[in-house]
């Protein structure tokens, strides 16, 4: 496997997974296709074009061929997902692959567009990153702004907005984590993690774009890190915090509470 091969497989074990708005533009891609993707759960979203790769959200520069390249990212998918068992063919710009896993890998080609979209019928919670409506299959990292819009997803819907910063976006590293969303993707992405700084809880309303509050959206955030595999971690860190804080920050109420529910206390 070659350079681009590599950068893909490392994003995707990053667990930087899609959201996809189900009223967001969905003329930029047919009917059927909406349709699969609101049945399915999209895993990842790899776009090819003529001279990028973008991998969920933050690109490579490649000149190739987009047949090579689209090449290059099927073998990718497939070294982390398995073998490809068999191919049905939706339209004539789409078709499934069926791999060994219960993953399913639509292909879409849309003019100077290809996409490959590893999808699962499994829905379990988790953590995603919000797909930009203006392009909405194409979701290319945005260089500005200081955070990404994540979401927490239970059952499919959005039920907590945390924030994650552009830095840790692109570079998933524990030393680049400064927000609560880094947090929350780290402990999606491994089992055990180390962040020596404090970080503050920010818990949002998914319909809000303004409201920070600690009620039902800690909670919601807790359900979801506690199906995560690395939320041994999470609560380690979360007493660091209570022992780095001074004991009149109102972030050790929210820390403690955190915790608590993590823990399986009410």
């Amino acid at each position: 496997m070659d350079i681009l091969g590599k950068i893909i497989v490392e994003r995707l074990k990053h667990r930087f997974h899609p959201y996809l708005s189900p009223n967001a533009r969905l003329r930029h891609y047919p009917g059927y296709m909406a349709t699969l993707l609101k049945v399915l759960n999209p895993l990842h979203i790899v776009s090819v074009t003529g001279d990028i790769v973008v991998v969920d959200g933050v690109y490579v520069e490649d000149d190739r061929s987009m047949r090579e390249k689209y090449s290059i990212a099927e073998e990718a998918v497939s070294s982390l997902f398995g073998e490809v068992e068999e191919k049905v063919c939706l339209a004539g710009n789409c078709e499934a692959s069926y791999h060994k896993s219960p993953v399913v890998s639509i292909s879409l080609y849309m003019g100077p567009i290809w996409y490959l979209i590893p999808s699962t019928p499994i829905d379990s919670p988790h953590f995603a990153y919000k797909t930009y409506e203006s392009s909405d299959l194409y979701p290319r990292d945005r260089l500005d702004g200081v955070y990404v819009r994540c979401y927490g997803l239970i059952d499919g819907e959005p039920k907590v907005k945390v924030p994650v910063s552009r830095k840790f976006f692109v570079d998933p590293r524990a030393e680049n984590a400064t927000a609560f969303g880094d947090l929350c993707f780290l402990t999606q992405m491994r089992e055990r993690w180390n962040v020596s700084n404090i970080v503050d809880i920010q818990t949002y309303n998914p319909h809000s774009h303004f409201s920070h509050y600690w009620g039902e959206a800690v909670e919601q955030a807790a359900e979801i890190l506690k199906v995560c595999v690395g939320m041994r971690s999470f609560i380690k860190h979360g007493y660091a915090e209570l022992l780095l804080r001074d004991r009149s920050d109102p972030q050790v109420e929210g820390w403690k509470r955190l915790i608590k529910c993590l823990e399986g206390g009410k």
